[in-house]
């Protein structure tokens, strides 16, 4: 069966645990190119994790590196995205103090901190000129 070639938003969010928004775009505008349409494709986050990489694929820019410690006080590298003209840096709390980063046995909120978040926000405010965008997903 043959129609018009349509044009197909694909606007997905991660699947968390699995896969990341733009692999889940990247899956889904496959399939719609195997069905002969064109498929838009614009990733989005929730303000949570994969909001930095969804903003830097949607505005360019750059990932930048910076120490900061887990929630248990371990030392742990983390990225933020900082976006063109260096203005605006875009951090999630959880390359820090992220829940992804404990085994299911380390998680203790007696013995827990944000700690790391606060230093994720320091490396940023260093190396922005402007904004500073802080993502959080409860």
């Amino acid at each position: 069966m043959s129609g018009p070639e349509l044009t197909v938003l694909v606007a997905p969010d991660k699947f968390k645990g699995t896969m990341s928004a733009e692999q889940v775009a990247g899956a889904l505008a496959a399939g719609v190119r195997a069905a002969v349409h064109r498929p838009l494709v614009l990733p989005v986050a929730d303000g949570g994790e994969g909001t930095g990489s969804v903003l830097r694929g949607a505005n360019g820019g750059r990932w930048v590196t910076a120490q900061a410690t887990d929630a248990l006080g371990r030392p742990v590298a983390e990225r933020s995205a900082l976006l063109p003209g260096g203005a605006t840096a875009v951090m999630e709390v959880a390359e820090a103090t992220g829940l992804w980063r404990l085994d299911p046995r380390e998680r203790d909120t007696v013995r827990a901190s944000s700690r790391g978040t606060g230093e994720l926000i320091a490396a940023a405010a260093g190396a922005v000129s402007h904004t500073t965008e802080l993502t959080s997903h409860v």
